[in-house]
């Protein structure tokens, strides 16, 4: 039975972490499409004036100089974060059922 509460906990906080997740990028793109500090109307307005291709190539040079700096640096897609969620509660629910087991031996 405690083993069930046990899970249930540690579920119910995944749903937790991954709900306030969502909300704190919700909020982020919120913030991005309103636009408040102007600086989306100023890329809307580098990338489409006169110099678009000068600005692209400046800032194609900026993307090359951090890869070249951090060349093992990689952005991690949320599957990666639910298939290591899923791998730890496999664990962790292996382990649970190896500890039953020593408890009624």
């Amino acid at each position: 039975m405690g083993g069930q509460h046990q899970n249930r906990i540690a579920r119910d906080t995944r749903v937790l972490h991954l709900i306030e997740r969502s909300q704190k990028r919700s909020v982020q793109a919120l913030e991005l499409s309103e636009d408040q500090s102007g600086a989306r109307q100023e890329e809307i307005t580098a990338i489409s004036g006169p110099n678009e291709f000068a600005e692209f190539y400046k800032r194609l040079k900026i993307v090359k100089e951090y890869h070249r700096r951090f060349p093992n640096d990689m952005a991690e897609p949320m599957e990666y974060e639910f298939a290591l969620m899923q791998k730890n509660k496999e664990q962790s629910v292996a382990g649970t059922r190896t500890a039953q087991r020593h408890r009624l031996n």
